[in-house]
């Protein structure tokens, strides 16, 4: 029997940051990238927020490079997708 599939979004400006966020979530096994964003969301009706809200994730990978928008996605999605968790990640200093 196969394990069950994770639906996961990440959001993050970085390219290297979406590849290596991709890779980890692929190696689990357990879970696959069904969109990547490289914009934060800015409103309920930008194309970022449409696409992932359209992608149904079960989790949200929100990168912290621009914290403050980082946070704005998080509140508008976290309103759109109420039952989605989310996590964001930061680079270490």
């Amino acid at each position: 029997m196969a394990a069950p599939q994770i639906n996961v979004a990440i959001i993050s400006p970085s390219f290297d940051t979406q590849g290596m966020l991709r890779s980890l979530i692929n190696d689990t096994k357990l879970a696959s990238v069904e969109m990547e964003v490289d914009q934060y969301c800015a409103t309920f009706g930008d194309r970022s927020t449409r696409q992932i809200i359209d992608a149904q994730p079960q989790i949200v990978i929100i990168d912290m490079f621009d914290p403050k928008a980082a946070v704005r996605s998080l509140s508008i999605l976290h309103l759109e997708l109420p039952d989605a968790w989310f996590f964001v990640t930061a680079q270490a200093a």
